[in-house]
């Protein structure tokens, strides 16, 4: 087996496991909207805190976008470091969570983009390995938190509420 693979799958399993508590469903992936809602009493779309979830694995990026979906944010995903790239050059964004461990462009060269694209905006990190940052690695400059596979739904919304407030943005302002 490859290095990683063993916790690669029990990232898996228990991405199915939250999908089966909390009944998120998994929708399209690349650079799909999770959520907009109307207000019914003045008939006009209602801003949402807008996240942006980067990982390449499509049960991730369903599930987190589900949970943030649920919690009222308007969460889009991507499921490379170039379309997570794409996503922050259109949208404003208040948060983008990007996974370590990605083929082509991984986590950290996202996040040095995404600082160089929208240098206020809060990034924080996840990863299904046991190291997340390589031993002896510092994270990166403006690193606003990590948030270690697999984790429940209230431990990615708590980690994403101190990531904004590290930053300095207030979680649910819009």
């Amino acid at each position: 087996m490859p290095p990683g693979t063993t916790e690669r799958l029990r990232a898996q399993v228990m991405v199915l496991e939250l999908l089966r508590r909390t009944g998120a469903l998994l929708g399209p992936s690349e650079g799909a909207v999770f959520a907009e809602s109307e207000s019914a009493e003045v008939g006009v779309a209602e801003r949402r805190p807008v996240a942006i979830v980067i990982d390449d694995e499509p049960s991730v990026r369903g599930v987190c976008c589900g949970v943030l979906t649920k919690a009222g944010w308007e969460a889009h995903a991507a499921a490379s470091g170039a379309e997570g790239l794409a996503l922050a050059r259109r949208l404003d964004a208040r948060i983008a969570v990007v996974d370590m461990t990605m083929p082509d462009m991984n986590g950290v060269e996202t996040a040095a983009e995404l600082r160089r694209l929208r240098p206020e905006l809060p990034i924080l990190y996840m990863s299904g390995y046991a190291g997340g940052f390589a031993s002896g690695q510092l994270p990166p400059e403006g690193t606003n938190g990590f948030l270690y596979k697999p984790f429940t739904p209230a431990q990615l919304l708590q980690a994403m509420g101190e990531a904004l407030e590290l930053q300095g943005r207030p979680p649910r302002e819009a």
